[in-house]
């Protein structure tokens, strides 16, 4: 997979903070905003599954299709 170098405007607090971690984290900025990124997008496809997987359901359907969701997203453990 490629790299894109872009430049973005941050509220300055919000970029304090994602230095921070990044040091914390041992990585760099960029490395840690990618990160942020990916994470935004998972959370976004599990958003639009759990809609989709709980549609229109009674609560009983709701408990177990949350139970499925979740063994789905996270594995079985």
């Amino acid at each position: 997979m490629g790299a894109e170098k872009i430049s973005i405007t941050v509220a300055e607090e919000l970029v304090t903070w994602a230095r921070a971690e990044a040091k914390r984290q041992r990585t760099k900025l960029s490395g840690f905003m990618a990160a942020a990124l990916k994470r935004e997008r998972q959370h976004q496809a599990r958003e639009r599954y759990l809609k989709k997987a709980l549609a229109g359901r009674s609560p009983a359907e709701l408990e177990r299709g949350a139970a499925e969701a979740y063994r789905d997203i996270y594995g079985s453990k």
